[in-house]
């Protein structure tokens, strides 16, 4: 028998035992006090009292369990849907602090107008990824009149649409692109970023084989808040700016490359061994998931000191003053 299925079978069997019955030997208990099979069998911390509803509950004391009868999401669904196809998740950016974004390809053009114009109904930005050019070129105009990027006519693959940006929050990206073979990445990353309300600076034809290129540019780089760096081929450029600056760095390997480059799988490799500590890794040719990670990561003060401001007036409501200092 496997660890695996071992594990499963006895997580399962000691769940449903009640206190009395439970086995007197020890083992180990992760953070959500499920027992895990160490090499030298089950052993270690013994199994408290209380441990039997933890394990059905699958919480950790230190993670509160919601009510009972408190609703997953305290806000209303789209639930009426768009023509039959499309269930537009209206509370994504409530939820997560991003928006749903619209992936053209694969739908049809009426099909991905109609879930645009419904996006554009609802409170936040609209996100339109993947565009042809003709598809862009509509959205471009009435009823949507959504912005372009990159500009139309600049024989780019895909463009990205963007209406209703959110208001600038703070931060600002730069977005560093080794080589002009990977701008379309690289604009798709800058549009995402304008719908967030982040400003971001293009750095392009930076690769190290020219790296004084990058050099000339570098005080601009290392004044960002984050860099995104966007590379195909071996894509050694993230590993050289993650070895440069003190910003977190977010690395976009692009399919861009000759017969060993295997559509961006040996960029994605060489940046996932990156020995500069301290970059992370979307996927290939992923500049809307790089802007969404920067975005996720500058939003972390403002989280903080919301919380920070909510902890505060909770201790003024227990010690009975409401905030107020008279």
């Amino acid at each position: 028998m496997t660890h695996s299925k071992t594990y499963t079978r006895y997580s399962t069997w000691i769940a449903t035992l009640p206190s009395a019955e439970l086995p007197k030997h020890r083992y180990y208990t992760n953070r959500y006090h499920l027992p895990i099979l160490s090499r030298g069998g089950w052993e270690a911390a013994p199994l408290s009292q209380e441990s039997p509803a933890r394990l059905k509950g699958y919480m950790a004391p230190d993670h509160p369990k919601p009510e009972p009868d408190a609703p997953l999401f305290d806000h209303d669904f789209d639930v009426n849907g768009v023509g039959g196809y499309a269930i537009v998740d209206s509370s994504r950016l409530k939820r997560t602090g991003l928006p749903e974004a619209i992936y053209a390809p694969s739908k049809t053009k009426e099909q991905v107008l109609a879930i645009a114009k419904r996006h554009l109904e609802l409170d936040g930005p609209t996100i339109v990824t993947r565009c042809s050019e003709s598809l862009a070129a509509e959205l471009g105009e009435k009823p949507y009149e959504l912005e372009v990027f990159p500009p139309l006519g600049s024989g780019f693959s895909y463009f990205t649409a963007v209406g209703k940006p959110i208001s600038p929050t703070g931060g600002r990206v730069a977005l560093v692109s080794a080589g002009t073979s990977d701008l379309a990445v690289a604009h798709e990353a800058e549009a995402t970023l304008f719908a967030l309300g982040i400003e971001s600076e293009l750095i392009s034809d930076v690769g190290v084989a020219g790296i004084h290129r990058l050099f000339e540019r570098l005080g601009m780089i290392m004044a960002a808040d984050l860099v995104i760096v966007i590379a195909g081929m071996e894509a050694s450029l993230a590993s050289v700016v993650g070895g440069l600056v003190s910003a977190p760095v977010v690395a976009v390997p692009t399919s861009t490359g000759y017969g060993s480059s295997f559509e961006g799988i040996t960029a994605t490799l060489s940046m996932l061994a990156s020995c500069a500590p301290g970059v992370s890794i979307v996927g290939i040719d992923n500049g809307f998931g790089a802007a969404a990670v920067a975005s996720k990561i500058l939003q972390m003060p403002l989280r903080q000191n919301e919380a920070s401001q909510s902890e505060i007036g909770q201790n003024e409501v227990r010690r009975g003053t409401g905030g107020d200092s008279r």
